[in-house]
């Protein structure tokens, strides 16, 4: 995977308007930004298509421009400009389904991103298990907080919403206490 090196660099690589372009943001220091860039090195090979890496521990002024605020992400660039933007580490199958199935980009009335999803759990919750096990079957990526085992988030999370029960899913923004799939659907725009 070539490396972008710096903001010049990847506008440089934007303004060639592709029609689709693909970039890893990840950073050394996490574990599932390794494991992600490991996988779509191996998906990219698997379909033959380039994705470029970029290092958010030393690149650090282009992940804001796309509201890149958790890696492992991969920015989808359609023409040059914001397609899509897909968070949290995937498997090698979703990987490759991504990299070859240009609907996962954008959808054919236009442009429209996934919104970041958060998923905060805990240990022994089988609502987080029902929340999570919801998100995959419909395809949502999304990012998992075990609140049981990262120190300091259980009490953050208590300071966002008051609310010290798992699940809590963070949509965009809007958080949802419980396994409410109504409202999930509802803030996700699934039917």
């Amino acid at each position: 995977m070539q490396q972008i090196v710096s903001l010049d660099h990847f506008n440089e690589l934007r303004s060639e308007k592709n029609e689709l372009s693909f970039f890893l943001f990840y950073t050394d220091s996490s574990a599932d930004s390794t494991a992600a860039l490991a996988l779509i090195e191996s998906s990219a090979k698997s379909v033959n298509v380039p994705v470029w890496g970029v290092n958010v521990s030393l690149v650090h002024d282009i992940h804001h421009e796309f509201g890149i605020d958790m890696v492992p992400a991969l920015l989808i660039l359609r023409k040059g400009d914001f397609s899509n933007v897909i968070f949290g580490l995937q498997n090698s199958e979703e990987y490759e389904k991504i990299l070859s199935d240009r609907s996962v980009a954008v959808q054919k009335d236009g442009v429209t991103p996934q919104k970041r999803v958060v998923v905060y759990t805990s240990d022994g919750c089988s609502w987080c298990t029902k929340a999570t096990n919801y998100l995959k079957r419909v395809g949502v990526a999304f990012r998992e907080i075990n609140v049981s085992r990262t120190p300091g988030e259980a009490e953050r999370l208590v300071a966002r919403t008051g609310q010290r029960g798992t699940p809590q899913l963070d949509i965009g923004g809007h958080y949802i206490v419980g396994f409410d799939q109504t409202k999930i659907d509802r803030l996700l725009g699934l039917n």
